[in-house]
């Protein structure tokens, strides 16, 4: 007698047989909002009808594919310790219907217990309803908001040590994710009496330098020294998922400003307060490469 697939492959074969690579998810978008258009759907119909349509449209490609299956270990982990019954129902069944039901228990598993992230939720609630071809799977479960409020960093102990000079640099530089994995050895230099980033491409293609936080300089000049002697190219090639960016972007920002208008106040004292903030956030909105006051305002909310 055959051996009894295991779980896990039950939803391998689920994805796999989702696969599109190669087709244009464009299309399904297309066909979804004609479909619209004949209906005479309102705005916010025509969107729901979209999105249903590409949920349900299949996996386009393998970076989708691969999060499938990192969730499906999840949930077959959780079923595992907590409903094994069911998963061995299923596996003798071939059919992962079976557990369909417990979904929306993991998440709020995942959501109370575990304590993941509003963003790790959202995308494990929408991959699963992608295996299982139903935009309403675990529509019952409350999700809390994605908003940056709610994003914050790892905590020092959470920090993985492998990781701990890519956060350090990260708070000491404000750049964003992009700019982190492009930044080689020789970028980071002395100039104008400070601690300086180049960065070579950012947003829209630009260059600029970037001040270091002068609070984190010397650990700055560790993580370069040690980059130095390792023979790296590049100091950063990887950057992982987990990684609040933006979060470490608004520290940055917070305290660059408390240290410009030090800065500032120091070089010229008959600046009256106004001015002062003024010069000080446009000269921090370059550092962030905006070169904007309005746009870098929104880190201080």
């Amino acid at each position: 007698m055959a051996k009894k697939p295991s779980l896990f492959h039950l939803f391998r074969l689920r994805a796999e047989s989702l696969l599109r690579v190669g087709e244009k998810k464009h299309r399904i978008k297309k066909e979804a909002a004609e479909e619209a258009c004949r209906w005479w759907l309102e705005s916010g119909e025509k969107v729901e009808l979209i999105r249903r349509a590409t949920l349900c449209g299949g996996i386009f490609s393998f970076r989708t594919f691969k999060a499938c299956l990192q969730v499906a270990g999840v949930f077959c982990g959780y079923l595992k310790e907590h409903r094994s019954d069911k998963g061995k129902e299923a596996r003798e069944k071939r059919d992962i219907e079976v557990v369909k039901p417990y979904v929306a228990e993991f998440l709020v598993y995942r959501r109370d217990v575990i304590g993941c992230s509003p963003w790790t939720l959202k995308k494990e609630r929408s991959l699963l309803r992608k295996l299982y071809l139903n935009p309403e799977l675990a529509s019952e479960v409350e999700l809390p908001p994605r908003s940056l409020q709610n994003r914050r960093p790892l905590k020092e102990a959470e920090v993985p040590e492998r990781y701990r000079a890519l956060v350090d640099f990260a708070r000491a530089t404000g750049l964003r994710r992009m700019e982190l994995r492009q930044v080689r050895v020789e970028d980071v230099q002395e100039k104008d009496g400070c601690l300086q980033v180049h960065v070579r491409r950012g947003k829209g293609g630009k260059w600029r330098w970037v001040r270091v936080r002068r609070d984190v300089e010397e650990r700055v000049r560790e993580i370069v020294a040690e980059a130095k002697e390792q023979r790296k190219e590049k100091l950063f090639p990887r950057i992982p998922g987990w990684l609040g960016v933006k979060v470490y972007r608004r520290e940055y920002t917070r305290v660059r400003l408390e240290e410009e208008m030090e800065r500032l106040k120091a070089e010229s004292p008959e600046l009256k307060a106004r001015e002062l903030k003024k010069r000080a956030k446009l000269e921090v909105s370059r550092d962030l490469g905006h070169n904007r006051t309005d746009v870098m305002s929104c880190y201080l909310c």
